[in-house]
């Protein structure tokens, strides 16, 4: 997840997508999706008025899965060459997989911390262990029957005790234990499972242009 210095709900307003780069906040009222506030600026964009070229669909689906995910741009592209290099499972599901086995995604996914910018925080401090090794690296792959554990100072987090105690969704995919701060990778996640109103079509057409 790179750092990003300009306002996060500007990107999810640009994009018209719900990102989830605050956290808690994108959950609330307070987001700027949820209050119908389209486009950055005071007043947003008339969409009336405006169409999107077809360059711009292509480009705004690429930016919708990128910037979700916290990318920059050349860690993306890393991903999706892996995907497209591989044929057996289509490019846009196997993106997706990737992207959702990084180990900052899988932390948001268990509901231990609200956005994957702070579960990406809290991998780059040491506080995650996968099968009881000390794991910093956000971008991880895990695998089916890693075991994801938090350390003493991570289960003691408020972002954490808080994430938690709001008892999110898990995916199927995954599994998670709120008394033991515990979860398991089931199963390899795929494009149903995941759950992402993406059009993979659109971000494959990009990068193929």
């Amino acid at each position: 997840m790179s750092r990003y210095i300009d306002a996060s709900c500007r990107k999810c307003r640009a994009l018209n997508t719900k990102l989830f780069l605050k956290g808690s906040r994108c959950s609330s009222g307070k987001c700027a999706i949820e209050r119908g506030k389209m486009g950055p600026g005071q007043h947003g964009v008339d969409q009336k008025f405006r169409k999107d070229s077809d360059y711009e669909l292509h480009l705004k689906e690429k930016q919708r899965l990128r910037l979700a995910y916290g990318l920059a741009e050349r860690q993306f592209r890393g991903y999706f060459a892996l995907a497209n290099s591989q044929k057996a499972i289509p490019t846009g599901g196997k993106l997706l997989e990737l992207l959702e086995r990084r180990l900052d995604n899988v932390v948001f996914r268990m509901g231990i911390q609200p956005g994957r910018k702070s579960a990406r925080q809290m991998v780059c401090h040491g506080n995650v262990f996968v099968n009881g090794h000390r794991v910093d690296i956000p971008s991880y792959q895990v695998r089916v029957g890693d075991i994801v554990t938090l350390t003493d100072t991570g289960k003691s987090m408020i972002s954490v005790q808080e994430s938690v105690a709001s008892k999110p969704a898990t995916p199927q995919w995954l599994s998670f234990s709120p008394d033991k701060f515990e979860g398991t990778v089931l199963t390899i996640p795929t494009a149903e499972q995941i759950g992402i109103p993406i059009n993979t079509r659109l971000v494959i057409e990009y990068y193929s242009k």
